[in-house]
């Protein structure tokens, strides 16, 4: 990575985080640190399905550990940025749910890759999710989540990954919630 690019992504994780760095309120809780993973293909230009790996650690011990799926739903986007919704489902009954709204990814320059007719079309990528909803193990939780980790929108990597089930869109997760009812 150069070092342009390292300052591109040390400024962006720093944007994204500025509105969630804030402390958390966590009264009538527990807060946890968040650790985890996201693989996404995309299906259309704003739709992407894929899996959600999930830790929550309230510092060594582990609160809670699972897999689950996730689909993410672009509202909004331009040049530098994209705006969000998702859906994670960590158990198919529908208990142990998350639904986002207005998560805001801001795409780092310089573009990782451009398509045959030269539009960047790949992007590393920092994401802050903070509004959001849950039941089951994450009703009444608040707090936030960084996303960091790549997009690729090249039509030809699509349709290879599509066919090879290689994910388009990888994440790390990182970040601080305070759940209510553990």
């Amino acid at each position: 990575m150069t070092n342009k690019r390292k300052l591109y992504l040390v400024v962006a994780t720093l944007l994204a985080c500025s509105n969630v760095a804030q402390a958390i309120e966590c009264i009538d809780g527990k807060l946890v640190d968040v650790k985890g993973s996201v693989q996404t293909q995309n299906i259309s230009s704003v739709y992407q399905v894929g899996l959600i790996n999930l830790g929550l650690l309230d510092n060594t011990t582990v609160v809670y550990a699972n897999s689950g799926s996730i689909a993410g739903t672009v509202t909004n986007q331009n040049a530098n940025s994209i705006t969000l919704t998702h859906k994670i489902d960590f158990n198919p009954s529908g208990t142990d749910s998350i639904d986002t709204q207005g998560d805001h990814a801001i795409l780092l320059m310089p573009p990782l890759k451009y398509d045959s007719n030269g539009s960047a079309c790949a992007f590393n990528v920092v994401e802050s999710i903070t509004n959001f909803e849950g039941t089951g193990f994450f009703s009444g939780a608040n707090g936030y989540i960084v996303a960091t980790g790549t997009v690729d929108f090249c039509p030809a990597d699509v349709t290879a990954d599509q066919a090879s089930g290689a994910p388009d869109n990888t994440f790390d997760l990182t970040g601080q919630l305070c759940i209510k009812n553990n």
